[in-house]
């Protein structure tokens, strides 16, 4: 089997080999899975959450989550995303209105 060219696999995506029943046989193909870390969310030094996510989009991740915890009242307070990679996933250091 082939490995995926690494090109051909967006951001928090990787490929892996799949195996599949398919016209009466066992066939081994790659397939792309998403990558879940976890993503730890600092607001204004203070830590608010640890979730699953892919690493992809961080900051619209970080935006997201204050908006929808009602962190961020609107977009403009959000003034920095700082995402570090830390041993076992992201830390994601934003700057907030206070």
């Amino acid at each position: 089997m082939k490995p995926i060219d690494a090109l051909l696999s967006p951001p928090g995506v990787q490929a892996l080999p799949v195996v599949a029943w398919r016209a009466g046989r066992l066939t081994v193909a790659p397939d792309a899975v998403a990558d879940e870390v976890p993503v730890a969310l600092v607001f204004n030094g203070v830590s608010h959450a640890v979730m699953l996510a892919s690493p992809a989009d961080l900051h619209d991740f970080a935006l997201g989550f204050g908006l929808t915890e009602g962190l961020l009242a609107h977009a403009g307070e959000l003034y920095e995303v700082e995402p570090v990679q830390v041993a076992d996933g992201w830390e994601l250091r934003l700057t907030v209105a206070a």
